[in-house]
């Protein structure tokens, strides 16, 4: 009798940071009944059934049986099925990973990532719904079961959309994002953007908005907001500088965009607040 024999490779595999918050069977309509979502966690979606079109941060995306897509923290999209074809999907809401395009991913968005399975969805299809049965019965260790069987359909999604993925729990974001803060801190007064923070810390500038926000409960930009609004303040109280100084003292574009966005926050104009302080 002849037999073959497999040598398992003893190489340490690094384990999947991922949490399953929920998974969900739904089928969706033509016509959006509210408004775009947005979430602070990563959604897969698998459509099991019809077409439709997933309205994705301005973008449009044609969607129909056997797709996978992932949606990325942070990102506003929606879900509407064509009028001749109503789209059922199964979905997933997990926390602690974002996905990421590279090189070789024939996709080129780090808000979402869609992939049309075709031949190849049996494998994916099997983990969704055998998640979904271990929720509906919640036998004994089903919990333990569906995070294991989450952790495998994450690395057939990898094998899939060959993209990456990142945790985003990991020791090196927190660093990353207390940089970026002291950054900010620091350097509030000059032009800062999302692309220059993000080159700075060699992070996805769209994980790195999802990341910060986790971290400190501001995103970059409201962060960097709030730093100048409070330096303005000071400036307020205490000096006699115009407006427009002040403006440009603490890196606003232009006088009128700082008296918008200080009455945004404060809810007086910058002239109202002075008379108010003094």
């Amino acid at each position: 009798m002849n037999q073959k024999s497999m040598t398992w490779q003893n190489r340490q595999p690094q384990p999947i940071d991922c949490r399953l918050l929920y998974i969900k069977k739904a089928n969706y309509p033509t016509k959006p009944v509210r408004e775009l979502q947005e979430h602070t966690y990563t959604e897969l979606y698998f459509i099991t059934r019809g077409s439709g079109e997933f309205y994705i941060d301005n973008t449009l995306c044609p969607v129909q049986t056997n797709d996978l897509v992932i949606v990325n923290p942070n990102v506003l999209h929606q879900l509407l099925s064509y009028t001749d074809s109503q789209i059922e999907a199964i979905v997933i809401g997990m926390d602690g990973i974002f996905f990421t395009p590279n090189e070789f991913t024939d996709m080129s968005s780090s808000l979402y990532l869609k992939k049309s399975l075709k031949d190849n969805y049996k494998n994916i299809s099997f983990y969704f719904k055998s998640i979904l049965h271990e929720i509906k019965k919640m036998e004994f260790n089903y919990e333990e079961v569906c995070q294991n069987l989450l952790e495998i359909l994450v690395t057939n999604v990898v094998r899939q959309t060959k993209c990456t993925i990142t945790s985003t729990s990991s020791a090196r974001t927190n660093k990353e994002c207390a940089f970026i803060k002291r950054y900010i801190d620091h350097h509030f007064a000059e032009n800062i953007n999302l692309d220059s923070l993000a080159t700075m810390t060699h992070m996805n500038k769209y994980y790195m908005v999802h990341a910060f926000n986790k971290y400190i409960g501001y995103s970059p930009i409201n962060y960097l907001i709030e730093k100048r609004i409070a330096e303005s303040k000071r400036l307020l109280e205490t000096t006699s500088q115009s407006i427009a100084q002040i403006a440009s003292t603490v890196g606003f574009s232009s006088q009128s965009y700082f008296s918008q966005v200080f009455k945004k926050s404060t809810g007086m104009t910058p002239n109202a607040y002075r008379k108010s302080a003094s």
